[in-house]
């Protein structure tokens, strides 16, 4: 075979992939490095190349896509034991001391020369397909409760070695990606109640074993800004107390209004020594010195989308990082749907999303063709991958999630995460060109 039927052949096969699927993605990674360029421009220092990075990795995952949507995926199936053995092994690789790179407070990376890998975003595939294959087996039936048992304690793995990190945003997200390898292989729905409930009973518990910054974005989240209940009810309390003026002016203003009027109440009324009043007003948060500390990154992102309105102000004209107000290490991961809402403007914070819809659209339409049920539950894990990372992201810039340093899919900056996303995409290609159209037309030529 020369070179040009080499060509041809390949060029052929990128037509029996999913063409509208192709379009979405390399249009919102186009994008991406559009905005990263502008970001670069605006920022300088160490963010001026990042674009020319990112250009790289994606066509790194590039290749990696149209090579993985050749292989069958009953392969990828079939091996999926080697892929998953091999995130676990990344997994704890990351947290030797030398080993892995620790950044904010998180040991999440392995540094190696030129470059860094994130681990727990490569253990995502290489978990789903696992999860998937495992699940889908004729012999295991999930409408008994014994059969999830071991389905859950595949996920359990990454999850508990990405929480030593600790990184529990990573590890927040392979719950809602089990519930659906779970519910789309056949699993009972009140099955799927009883891990929910046990989340819900864990939940204050695992707020005490986490770091102090872990705690304060978590804090940040459930308590953004004064309720307004809360000031009225702490108002009338101070009134009826006989509170003096200026103590009762102070309770719009304070971050927790129903705190400071408590104590000054049980002051005024001897409840408390003076010593421990002392002690209780040095817990006293004002609104503008909590934004300032705690809540600044959530408030200024928040400020960011707002301040974009319809239009936006223009590319490159944003004032949150030429100014500083976003630190420059995130705007292009965490933050960068912030920066496409201030810049881009409402619109085209529509168009990336609406985008981001049509790529999960096409995973539902492909798992709707899909040639048997591994394929199915295999296609909507990575859709439910998509729509959690988008949810998180976009909730983190508005202020609906806690900030936990989860990207937007092919958008965020990143090798490891576009290596991971088109991974993802590779896989979804291979069982779009395995459908069940194509495979009951083979079966038709072996008839004849």
């Amino acid at each position: 075979m020369t070179l040009w039927d080499r060509i041809k052949s390949v060029f052929n096969f990128i037509l029996r992939m999913d063409l509208i699927l192709i379009f979405l993605v390399m249009s919102l990674l186009s994008f991406s490095v559009f905005v990263i360029y502008h970001i670069g421009l605006e920022a300088g220092g160490g963010l001026a190349n990042y674009y020319i990075k990112q250009m790289l990795w994606i066509g790194v995952g590039f290749v990696l896509m149209v090579g993985i949507a050749y292989i069958d995926y009953e392969w990828i199936g079939v091996h999926s034991w080697m892929f998953y053995v091999f995130g676990l092994i990344l997994l704890t690789l990351v947290l030797i001391p030398g080993v892995g790179m620790e950044i904010n407070g998180a040991r999440s990376w392995i540094k190696f020369p030129g470059f860094t890998i994130q681990p727990s975003e490569i253990a995502k595939p290489c978990s789903i397909v696992a999860l998937a294959w495992y699940a889908s087996r004729a012999r295991v039936l999930l409408n008994q409760l014994t059969n999830i048992i071991p389905v859950v304690l595949l996920a359990a793995g990454p999850v508990f070695l990405i929480g030593m990190q600790p990184d529990f945003g990573s590890a927040l997200v392979f719950i809602p990606i089990t519930a659906t390898v779970l519910f789309v292989a056949g699993c009972k729905v009140r099955y799927l109640a009883y891990p929910l409930l046990m989340a819900v009973i864990l939940t204050p518990v695992m707020y005490f074993i986490l770091k102090p910054h872990q705690k304060q974005r978590i804090d940040v989240f459930i308590h953004p800004v004064a309720h307004p209940m809360s000031v009225e009810y702490s108002t009338n309390k101070a009134t009826d107390a006989g509170l003096p003026e200026d103590k009762i002016a102070r309770i719009e203003n304070m971050s927790n209004p129903w705190f400071y009027t408590k104590t000054e109440i049980a002051y005024q009324k001897k409840e408390i020594s003076k010593e421990e009043y002392t002690k209780l007003r040095r817990k006293y948060v004002s609104l503008r010195r909590f934004i300032a500390n705690d809540g600044w990154q959530a408030y200024q992102s928040a400020l960011a989308v707002g301040s974009g309105g319809k239009g936006g102000k223009g590319w490159g004209n944003g004032t949150q990082i030429k100014l500083g107000f976003l630190p420059r290490s995130i705007t292009t991961t965490d933050c960068i749907f912030s920066i496409i809402c201030e810049e881009g403007g409402f619109y085209w914070a529509m168009v990336v999303l609406l985008f981001i819809l049509g790529v999960i659209l096409c995973t539902i339409r492909t798992a709707c063709v899909a040639r048997d049920l591994y394929g199915k539950v295999l296609v909507i894990s990575i859709g439910m991958l998509y729509l959690c990372h988008t949810y998180i992201n976009v909730g983190m810039a508005i202020g609906i999630a806690p900030i936990i340093g989860i990207p937007l899919p092919f958008l965020s900056y990143g090798g490891s995460f576009i290596i991971s996303t088109m991974v993802c995409v590779g896989i979804l290609q291979s069982v779009y060109i395995r459908r069940e159209v194509t495979a009951s037309e083979h079966r038709l030529k072996d008839l004849v």
